[in-house]
């Protein structure tokens, strides 16, 4: 039997999917200047809809390994000093 998704549950996976890995503000729509609480928002907002217990698309748990990773980082200060110098994930090897 095949999974049945909505159409917005569809749309929310493949709009993180389209955009830039390491456009993490852009990910978690937020502004650069955003404060760690508008971040920790954001990330819930798109972590609720992207869960794949929530979220049967199949690739939800894509888009949400990557929301993990944008937060991971810009909820770091450490992180997010280095993300903000160098425009890209500091720990990519790639």
């Amino acid at each position: 039997m095949a999974t049945t998704y909505t159409s917005e549950q569809e749309k929310v996976a493949l709009e993180i999917l389209s955009k830039d890995k390491h456009a993490f503000y852009e990910i978690l729509k937020v502004e650069k200047t955003a404060s760690d609480s508008e971040i920790k928002k954001a990330y819930r907002r798109l972590a609720i809809k992207l869960h794949p217990d929530k979220n049967p698309h199949p690739k939800a748990s894509e888009a949400f390994k990557i929301i993990n990773r944008a937060f991971e980082v810009l909820s770091d200060n450490t992180k997010r000093h280095v993300y903000d110098r160098i425009g890209r994930d500091p720990d990519d090897r790639s």
